[in-house]
């Protein structure tokens, strides 16, 4: 079921103004096992992830931090087009899950791994993709001015990664207040045209089941007509043209509406 639950979600997603953040199981696996070797990973271990990855994104709104870290503000930076929000998470360290000797991180490790693909909650090498925006938010004590130099001059030695349309493409907030259970934390959540792949790889695996007809008579003897599968595809196809058009594009026309 869940590939025509996708396809028809994000149809829906598409038309309407909310922001998505984007999970896959597989990934999250394989975020663990590569963080920390020696565990098994468990379902609990998946919603732990994505929890603490939600509290961070969230903490904005709950503990006192800079003024262009609210959720808001982030949102409207992250979203040049109107289409073009569904956003890729990335964190680091996993705290739930890491051994404690691993946790202490320098800065630069910090802005890498977020940067890193391996640290993606989803399955997205932003190295086939460009960088259209992103927030970070660095949580504990980190040097504000550090943090920053290290980040401008990755996004210098790798500008291939981002589109050249936009200007400043990092937005960079703080928090003082740590997770429970750590000193330092760091997160970003990242609007790249890489994303696409994903999508791609839905629609190819959705029209095998479709060709198929398989589990089709569960959705059409509820009164979906199949004409509805056809559009929701159609919108997705559409959706991964846009990041691919806007990816090329030298100076499009940034309108949200």
């Amino acid at each position: 079921y869940f590939f025509f639950q996708a396809e028809d979600g994000i149809r829906d997603s598409v038309a309407s103004r909310g922001l998505g953040d984007v999970y896959k199981r597989q990934a999250l696996f394989d975020t663990i096992t590569r963080q920390s070797p020696l565990l098994k990973p468990t379902y609990e271990n998946l919603n732990s992830i994505i929890g603490s990855t939600m509290n961070g994104v969230s903490c904005p709104s709950r503990y006192p931090s800079t003024l262009h870290t609210s959720m808001g503000k982030s949102a409207m930076n992250l979203v040049p087009f109107r289409r073009l929000h569904f956003f890729s998470l990335a964190a680091t360290p996993i705290s739930s899950v890491i051994p404690l000797e691993e946790k202490e991180k320098t800065t630069h490790e910090h802005v890498c791994q977020l940067f890193n693909p391996n640290s993606y909650l989803c399955t997205v090498n932003p190295k086939k993709g460009k960088y259209i925006a992103s927030s970070l938010l660095f949580r504990g004590k980190f040097p504000t001015s550090e943090v920053e130099q290290e980040i401008c001059e990755y996004e210098e030695d790798n500008s291939s990664n981002f589109v050249s349309w936009i200007e400043n493409h990092s937005q960079i907030g703080y928090c003082k207040v740590p997770p429970c259970d750590i000193a330092k934390s760091s997160l970003m959540i990242a609007n790249t045209t890489a994303i696409s792949t994903g999508f791609s790889i839905l629609v190819k695996k959705f029209r095998k089941l479709q060709r198929r007809r398989s589990f089709m008579h569960c959705y059409t003897g509820q009164g979906m007509d199949e004409m509805e599968f056809a559009e929701a595809v159609s919108g997705v196809e559409d959706l991964c043209s846009e990041y691919t058009q806007y990816q090329c594009a030298l100076q499009p026309s940034l309108s949200y509406f």
